[in-house]
């Protein structure tokens, strides 16, 4: 978040802005308005039917219709929110795995020769803006996915075998350490 100098009311801004690291103001961002959105059921907020099961919105946009959405502003973000947003058992099940400490599998930093770096960035700029259109349209179901073997030929067109194997030699670098 960014207060410039074209804001006439940057002191009340900052203080609208701190309202999600509050007590009060981070209820309010991650569970709306006690008595609509939540009640207090054995010292925790639970959601409400106009929540979990309203007429006409999703769970996650339910609860925007009562304040900040924990998705979006400065605010703290509480687990059992999303939990209790989770619509599906899979996605219950999904958070302790998403939420475990996962650094044992994290890619070590490699490093590329200045030479590699020039090459990886001209052939990469263009294979993620290719990526990130195409894979969008993939999920949304736009794109088919008989279209996808064309996808990876594309991929292939724009050299993303040599960057692959620029990161391969970088690894391989690492690796001989």
């Amino acid at each position: 978040m960014v207060i410039t100098n074209s804001n006439r009311y940057p002191r009340e801004s900052m203080q609208f802005l701190d309202l999600g690291y509050s007590p009060w103001g981070s209820f309010l961002c991650n569970y709306g308005v006690e008595g609509r959105s939540y009640t207090i059921v054995n010292g925790r907020p639970q959601f409400t039917d106009i929540i979990l099961n309203h007429p006409s919105e999703p769970v996650i946009n339910a609860l925007h219709l009562f304040g900040f959405a924990v998705s979006q502003g400065p605010v703290i973000q509480m687990s059992d929110t999303f939990i209790q947003t989770a619509t599906r058992q899979q996605m219950r099940d999904a958070y302790p795995v998403f939420g475990a400490d996962h650094t044992a599998i994290n890619l070590p930093k490699i490093e590329l020769t200045a030479e590699e770096g020039t090459r990886n960035s001209r052939i990469m700029g263009d294979v993620n803006t290719f990526v990130e259109e195409r894979v969008n349209r993939f999920v949304m179901g736009i794109e088919p996915m008989s279209n996808f073997d064309a996808f990876v030929a594309q991929l292939r067109a724009m050299n993303i075998e040599e960057a692959i194997t620029i990161h391969q030699r970088a690894l391989d670098r690492f690796n001989a350490k």
